[in-house]
């Protein structure tokens, strides 16, 4: 029966993914379909109240609308035009120099974000039109930006971060610390591609012919002020102890706001349009939990989840085979659905797996956004792809052209993070 189950959740859910429905609507509905099957119509009635009040009722899920109003508040204030401009005046004696700094910028927006999308569009609509007219080739600028937006997920705070403790009962706080080393280890593999590459090649980066000062650089700095400033404020209070994930959110919304009084930006204009960004992710991401919650109860309904987990652990693969497996899983899932569609929908089987084989939840939880990010730079799903060509007009072709290097990058810090989970558990294990 077990069997017949994950065949008739894995082509209903095919089918209705096919048909164009809404991902969380396609989780629902398969949820619904396999609750009846087992349990009959008192079963349903049970689970769709139980299921979105569970979603909606969870203290951890308010960060998603807080970090996502901070960083439109930050974003819509033009701080990150002004910054990125800035950014080029240090960075710009780089082999690769705006390539570099688009790195840079991802990398530190990302600090405010926890979106990759939203980190991607944002530097994308300030880096196209300069580089475009400073002659860049399409393919480095496409794939520098999309690699770069990447970062918008495991540099902390992290919505993916946020979705993975909701659904492990994981600490938020923990999670966000232990993306730290990893991002800022991801940020510096790029640039070091872009260097490296620049040197051999030297076709990544045409000729500059601008030249600043350290008087410009100086004065440059007063533009990565208001980043620093909340970067300090979120993962200060986290680190020590003073706040949980949640009131670290409120903290960073607050001085967003206190920033763009200061600067003069406030607007009616701005509050509404970041008011607005946080209602739009936040109800769209409830849905989606809402759906997973309701394909996970059928799941375990059916006793998918035991039978997969007690079949895996009791299969002689061992603690090595068994992650292996579990990431080249997630690499073949990442290039058909989303990120957090992936966590909802797996999460149910993979978690108890997980704690029989005692992996350390955090580590994975770093481990599951690296290959998250992966999926985020291939097709056919390839959102950060996307968000290129909507922001350049570059074509797909190039776009996949430029990105292919970052991709084995990634896999490279898989494998680093794989070999040495230290670098992602030694700061969570020295939290409060």
């Amino acid at each position: 029966m077990t069997l017949l189950a994950i065949v008739g959740i894995f082509l209903l859910l095919i089918l209705c993914l096919g048909s164009g429905m809404r991902i969380a609507f396609a989780m629902a509905l398969s949820g619904l379909v396999i609750t009846y099957w087992v349990g009959g119509i008192e079963a349903i009635g049970d689970i769709v109240g139980y299921s979105c009040w569970n979603s909606a009722n969870s203290f951890v899920l308010v960060t998603i609308p807080l970090f996502v109003l901070m960083a439109s508040i930050i974003s819509e204030s033009g701080v990150t035009e002004n910054a990125y401009n800035d950014l080029n005046t240090w960075l710009n004696y780089l082999p690769g120099r705006l390539l570099v700094t688009n790195i840079v910028a991802c990398a530190i927006f990302a600090a405010i974000c926890g979106s990759s999308a939203a980190t991607t569009a944002t530097i994308g609509k300030i880096a196209v039109p300069t580089m475009r007219a400073k002659g860049y080739k399409g393919r480095y600028v496409a794939g520098s930006l999309s690699a770069g937006g990447t970062l918008g997920i495991l540099i902390p705070p992290s919505i993916t971060f946020i979705i993975y403790g909701s659904v492990t009962d994981q600490s938020v706080g923990q999670l966000f610390i232990a993306g730290l080393i990893p991002g800022i280890i991801l940020t510096l593999l790029f640039i070091s591609y872009i260097v490296l590459h620049s040197k051999l090649r030297g076709d990544m980066a045409p000729p500059s012919k601008d030249i600043y000062t350290w008087g410009d650089r100086l004065r440059g700095l007063k533009s990565l002020v208001p980043f620093l400033f909340l970067i300090f404020l979120i993962m200060g209070s986290l680190y020590s102890g003073i706040a949980t994930a949640t009131e670290a959110a409120g903290v960073g919304a607050l001085g967003a706001l206190i920033i763009v009084i200061v600067l003069r930006k406030l607007s009616l204009n701005l509050l509404r349009k970041s008011l607005v960004e946080a209602v739009k992710t936040s109800s769209w991401l409830i849905f989606l939990l809402m759906g997973a919650n309701i394909l996970g109860y059928g799941m375990s309904l059916a006793g998918v989840p035991r039978e997969i987990s007690q079949a895996i652990s009791q299969s002689g693969l061992g603690y090595t085979g068994i992650i292996l497996l579990l990431l080249l899983m997630y690499v073949l899932l990442g290039c058909l659905i989303d990120p957090i569609s992936m966590i909802l929908i797996t999460m149910p089987i993979v978690y108890p797996i997980l704690l029989s084989i005692n992996a350390d939840p955090i580590w994975f939880g770093v481990i599951i956004v690296l290959l998250s990010e992966t999926g985020l730079l291939t097709p056919p799903v390839g959102m950060n792809l996307f968000v290129v060509q909507g922001a350049s007009g570059y074509d797909l072709n190039e776009i996949f052209h430029g990105i292919t290097p970052y991709i084995f990058i990634l896999f490279l810090m898989i494998a680093i993070i794989f070999v040495f989970p230290i670098l992602a558990t030694w700061l969570p294990s020295h939290m409060y």
